[in-house]
């Protein structure tokens, strides 16, 4: 199987977003092994979000350009 990717996008509410901030600071080196998501920001942070999980069809870096469209090397090339 190949990468999976989960995008999290999400809306904060106006009073959330430092918040929010905070809460994603502190659970970013938890991730790894963190199922779900905290109440807190579904019921008091987020206005709303979106979650989109899919199959990588190609990863490439600005390091590792193997995979990289010629087009986007040409560029980067320039």
């Amino acid at each position: 199987m190949g990468n999976i990717v989960v995008l999290f996008e999400v809306i904060p509410t106006k009073e959330g977003m430092e918040r929010y901030l905070e809460l994603a600071a502190m659970l970013k080196p938890l991730l790894p092994g963190f199922e779900g998501f905290k109440r807190e920001g579904r019921e008091k942070l987020i206005k709303s979000y979106s979650i989109t999980v899919c199959s990588a069809i190609r990863s490439y870096s600005s390091f590792d350009r193997v995979y990289a469209p010629d087009d986007s090397n040409k560029a980067l090339l320039r």
